[in-house]
């Protein structure tokens, strides 16, 4: 899976592969994703972005992707989740490279970030033992 590729790399590529492939987020959202938007709502870690359309979301983070993010985060309390080598804020064309070395790492091959979001999303509930919340309402 992409996750253990993304993990053998280091925690920023790790964070970009669990916003892309566990919660689905589009390449944008991941990337203007910043630590301010983290917060906490009863008893749960959650993620605020501004989804399709401009509108405000806010997501629940299962623990091993709150865990991940924390990992990213370090000690930092402001600015961008993710940040390349440089410090700068990650871009999609950055993004895009590490998605590739992601792959590669993982052994998957040519994988293009909008595929590994929009594959994960369908087939993560469905490989669940669990009922998806979808599917509960």
């Amino acid at each position: 899976m992409a996750l253990f590729g993304a993990e053998t790399c280091d925690h920023g590529h790790a964070a970009l592969a669990v916003l892309l492939e566990l919660i689905g987020l589009r390449v944008s959202e991941a990337c203007a994703t910043d630590i301010e938007d983290l917060g906490l709502e009863r008893g749960h870690r959650t993620l605020r972005i501004m989804g399709k359309g401009a509108k405000p979301v806010v997501i629940l983070l299962v623990p091993r992707t709150a865990r991940t993010i924390h990992l990213a985060v370090g000690e930092r309390s402001s600015g961008s989740i993710l940040r390349r080598s440089d410090v700068q804020r990650l871009d999609r064309r950055t993004a895009d490279r590490w998605v590739h070395s992601i792959g590669r790492q993982a052994v998957l091959g040519h994988v293009h970030p909008h595929i590994a979001a929009k594959d994960s999303t369908v087939t993560l509930p469905t490989s669940s033992s669990a009922s998806s919340p979808a599917a509960d309402s």
